[in-house]
């Protein structure tokens, strides 16, 4: 690897319109085969469109990520397959094409640190998580190659050095190991049917869903310890999918009810913010602060 350092980010730029993000925070969607944006604050009404205007056009857009220094859009086609981006205002660089060719992806995560974009590749002869550049996705990298069962989603977070998954398979587990891959450690094997993983930085904890159990549980990072689960005091209805972590805050899909929840993690309560017509899938805290600069470094695929 190659420690690397980048002193700014650039403008948010198309050939068709200009969107500011600097100092922007607000939660990506994927509904009905768009991207939408809401506010994170505000209550989403059904009619609301968001504040992506168009929505971005997304195919089964089942997880997603996001590149704040280009201010560009990551998400991968379930059924499809492939990885596509867009800007926000739902032009692409790549046209119709997808930014990288992978026939069965599944969660998608973005190490703003060193510009790697770390991927769960659920191609039947060899599964595994790997790590492409940004900026060149020829450059790539197999993180965790052995003893994934069905491997379903993958968050990184630089701020802490840790990546975490969840893998559904045979012997259904929550993993965790350094963001190189190793020391990888099992979280827990008391799921079912894990799926989303979202790494909490200030609380050390890393969270997930199960929605077979309909919970989301948290561990810690470092013991492993259990925190509380929001499903024993809400519903054993509900049917979490894809979620995020922000300050705190665990937003989550729910495939039962079709809509977007948002909790506060050190309360009992969690509420609806939306309700949809078709199932959300992914969904993603899109921060304009993840961006490299003059004091954070991250170890790149540029070196040998």
């Amino acid at each position: 690897y190659k420690c690397v350092l980048y002193n700014s980010y650039d403008s948010v730029e198309s050939s068709s319109a200009t969107v500011a993000i600097r100092g922007s925070q607000f939660l990506l969607a994927g509904i009905s085969n768009r991207i939408r944006g809401f506010s994170l604050d505000t209550q989403i009404s059904l009619s609301s469109s968001g504040i992506l205007n168009p929505p971005i056009p997304a195919e089964n857009a089942s997880h997603l990520a996001f590149d704040a220094a280009k201010g560009l859009v990551y998400w991968t086609n379930s059924i499809g397959g492939g990885i596509y981006r867009a800007f926000l205002n739902g032009t692409s660089p790549d046209g119709a094409k997808p930014w990288l060719a992978v026939k069965s992806p599944g969660g998608i995560s973005i190490d703003w640190v060193s510009r790697l974009v770390y991927f769960v590749d659920r191609n039947e002869m060899a599964k595994k998580i790997r790590a492409v550049s940004l900026d060149d996705p020829s450059r790539q990298l197999d993180i965790v190659t052995t003893d994934l069962s069905s491997p379903v989603d993958v968050d990184v977070n630089p701020a802490t050095g840790y990546m975490a998954w969840t893998d559904d398979g045979s012997t259904p587990k929550v993993e965790i190991a350094y963001t190189s891959g190793e020391d990888r450690r099992i979280v827990t094997r008391d799921v079912i049917k894990p799926s989303g993983v979202a790494i909490d930085a200030s609380l050390k904890r890393v969270y997930y869903t199960d929605h077979k159990k309909d919970q989301i549980h948290g561990h810690d990072l470092t013991t492993g310890s259990l925190h509380g689960k929001v499903f024993s005091i809400l519903s054993k209805n509900i049917h979490p999918y894809s979620l995020d972590i922000y300050n705190s805050q665990a937003f989550f899909s729910d495939h039962r009810f079709r809509g977007l929840w948002r909790w506060p993690v050190e309360t009992n309560t969690a509420r609806k913010i939306l309700t949809t017509t078709h199932a959300p899938a992914g969904v993603v805290v899109y921060d304009s602060t993840r961006v490299p600069n003059a004091q954070s470094g991250g170890c790149g695929l540029t070196n040998g």
